[in-house]
């Protein structure tokens, strides 16, 4: 039995370096987290809980309202793999300027950030810098830190109450947290490069068969049928490196566009799997398989010797 020598040609070339890409490409596929995260990291120090509220004097004061600048009446945070302390700088406006410069009688009070399920955001409490007063009692500074270690994939949401003694309104802040688990992204990761192997095989049994149609010299291998797609001829090895990228480019898009991946596993899971089956075009398998896919047709449509030859 003689044994045909190998032959280096262009397109195992071709091969190697999307070989080289795709193996590579789950690197790339999480968009920086600066993209994601809207507050601020490496959280300073600040006292526990909500600080303890004191009493002024008695005496006539004017009412007061404390209402959120526009950057602190929602304090977003956004979290990907990076678990790290975070924190936002918050600033309370005051009309008309608080009569205390005193900022321990500053009242800070955060409700409990829970999921739907009730399930709470951070295993550990938040935390606050102490409370400045500035512009002559204009404005109320302090920052909020959290540490989101153990936090689970989901939608988060509570309030911060802020207030201060007196005839004084006080005002809430709206707390929002998204956070997506890289465990499960790895898992997603794995289910489609097995959909995208799968569906590749399908489609290359059913583009064999098709092509096989019409002619008489030709037998059915299944060796020839699995490696259809990743043969050079008529450029197929191509389109399949395209259609595997593309599959790739479909699981990041999905990914990054879900800040709560993971929440629903299985849900994210079947998301991911319908892509990669669509993206490396095996919505046709069935199409192919139930067209008769090893029946020959009749003499009259028999593909010439050209055709023939070209496939494996």
């Amino acid at each position: 039995m003689r044994v045909k020598a190998f032959e280096l040609r262009w397109w195992h070339i071709a091969l190697a370096i999307m070989a080289a890409v795709i193996l590579l490409s789950p690197f790339g596929i999480v968009l920086p987290s600066a993209l994601h995260k809207n507050a601020s990291g490496q959280c300073g120090p600040g006292s526990s809980g909500a600080s303890t509220s004191g009493r002024s004097g008695s005496g006539s004061t004017p009412h007061t309202v404390l209402e959120p600048s526009a950057q602190s009446e929602t304090l977003n945070w956004s979290l990907d793999g990076n678990r790290s302390p975070t924190y936002w700088d918050v600033v309370i406006t005051a009309t008309p300027a608080l009569q205390t410069a005193d900022a321990s009688q500053i009242d800070i009070t955060p409700s409990r950030i829970v999921r739907t399920d009730n399930h709470e955001a951070f295993k550990k409490v938040l935390t606050f810098s102490r409370p400045t007063i500035k512009a002559g009692g204009k404005k109320i500074l302090f920052r909020v830190c959290a540490d989101p270690e153990g936090i689970q994939a989901g939608t988060f949401n509570g309030v911060i109450d802020v207030d201060a003694p007196g005839d004084v309104t006080g005002t809430s802040l709206l707390v929002s947290v998204t956070a997506r688990n890289q465990f499960w992204f790895g898992v997603g990761l794995w289910v489609v490069f097995g959909v995208i192997l799968a569906g590749l095989t399908l489609k290359s049994v059913a583009d064999y068969q098709r092509a096989l149609r019409g002619t008489k010299d030709k037998e059915f291998s299944w060796w020839r049928a699995v490696t259809y797609v990743w043969r050079g001829e008529d450029l197929r090895i191509l389109s399949t490196l395209i259609g595997i990228v593309t599959a790739l480019i479909a699981y990041s898009v999905l990914y990054n566009g879900d800040h709560t991946w993971g929440t629903d596993a299985w849900k994210s899971l079947l998301a991911a799997a319908q892509g990669a089956f669509a993206a490396v075009g095996a919505q046709g398998v069935l199409d192919g398989f139930r067209g008769g896919g090893q029946q020959q047709a009749p003499e009259s449509h028999a593909t010439s010797s050209a055709q023939v030859k070209s496939d494996p």
